[in-house]
């Protein structure tokens, strides 16, 4: 027993120090709570504890009138355990004039009835007010236009009537994705940096280079294919000025005549030495090209000859053979050639020239460089030509 006494005398002694150490009630009155109580609330000191007392959002649900409706349906309002419910009303339609009431839709929208439930159907963000504003998106088209502004929606429109027509139309909705052969600018220092572009406008005319960019302009008076041109810069788009002349031969003046060497056609005009893309072997021996006059009737114009002065195999003075230069008589080649006949070969390279090819003999043997393959002859001016 004497035990027992001493170990509730300890257990008194523990609770005695536990309450001398505790920090008493948090509050004495509301003035003792800091801090946000939320809104709607204020603080309370109850039992010691701060604690917020908060007044309801709402008592009925007439009080919930006037907040933002956040649901895609017809409801209405229901004031629940003093917080403001929306709730839809179902079934409330059989046909979309049933469907009444304030959209919950910023770009607007109409109501729909679906299923007896009033749905509503909500416009996107308008894309544009004006076709300005369409510019830089992404063109969907295979085909030159613009842009337009339908219903405050960007739309892309085929019209080859505005693009091409030679000027960017930024505030018609013309740009780089809709109309790249006005809007895309090519830089330049002369008008030869033009040539290669594709033309943008509706009539005959030259590129010319403006402000360091290259620039089409209609011009009548501009030369077409295979007409001879004053100037560089006088041959209508898509054509380029050559010079018809032979490397070997001495002209007056060397004639600029307009050409288009990409065709892959061998035209009046172009030769291997001016145009080896289209002409790899020169014109077709014996062709010929009549010229258009305006009325539509044709006059002879060009044909393609084999050159003047081919070598010929004859003996010289002292009875050797030796290949001659026919219309001068030189000697380009002394050595046995009987039986054999000077043909051009190396067309197109620094080799082109005349050789000896000789029945059952060696390799053709190099007579002389000459530029040797067939070319057009044509009258200078065809178009005098036509009424006569």
């Amino acid at each position: 027993m004497k035990n027992l006494g001493v170990w509730l005398a300890a257990l008194s002694a523990l609770s005695l120090l536990a309450c001398s150490a505790s920090e008493g009630p948090a509050c004495v009155s509301p003035q003792g709570c800091s801090g946000d109580p939320g809104a709607g609330c204020e603080w309370a000191c109850i039992d010691g504890e701060c604690r917020p007392l908060c007044q309801p959002e709402c008592t009925l649900a007439a009080a919930c009138e006037g907040h933002d409706w956040p649901l895609n349906c017809v409801g209405h309002w229901e004031c629940q355990a003093g917080v403001c419910q929306a709730v839809c009303d179902t079934p409330v339609c059989s046909a979309d004039g049933d469907c009444t009431g304030a959209l919950p839709c910023e770009f607007g929208g109409a109501w729909r009835c679906d299923g007896g439930e009033c749905v509503a159907d909500c416009l996107p963000p308008p894309d544009c007010n004006q076709p300005a504003d369409c510019l830089g998106g992404a063109w969907p088209q295979g085909c030159a236009g613009h842009w337009s502004c339908e219903q405050s929606i960007c739309q892309a429109v085929c019209d080859a009537s505005t693009c091409p027509d030679g000027t960017c139309d930024d505030a018609g909705g013309e740009d780089q994705g809709s109309c790249p052969i006005d809007c895309v600018q090519v830089p330049c220092t002369t008008f030869a940096d033009c040539l290669q572009l594709a033309w943008p406008l509706q009539c005959v005319g030259v590129w010319a280079c403006q402000a360091g960019t290259c620039t089409a302009r209609c011009d009548s008076s501009c030369s077409t294919e295979g007409l001879a041109v004053a100037s560089a810069d006088g041959c209508c788009a898509g054509l380029h000025p050559v010079i018809d002349c032979p490397p070997d031969l001495v002209c007056e003046d060397n004639p600029l005549y307009c050409v288009d060497c990409s065709d892959r056609v061998c035209d009046p005009h172009e030769n291997t030495f001016n145009c080896l893309a289209d002409c790899p072997q020169g014109c077709d021996l014996g062709a010929r090209r009549p010229f258009t006059c305006p009325g539509g009737a044709t006059v002879p114009w060009c044909e393609c000859l084999a050159p003047a002065c081919p070598p010929v195999c004859q003996p010289d003075p002292t009875g050797q053979e030796a290949w001659r230069d026919s219309c001068t008589d030189q000697v380009l080649l002394v050595g046995r050639c009987e039986g054999c006949t000077a043909v051009c070969d190396g067309i197109g390279f620094r080799e082109e020239g005349w050789y000896a090819s000789c029945p059952n003999g060696p390799a053709p043997e190099l007579v002389a460089y000459a530029f040797c393959a067939p070319r057009w002859s044509c009258a200078p001016d065809p178009a005098s030509l036509c009424g006569k």
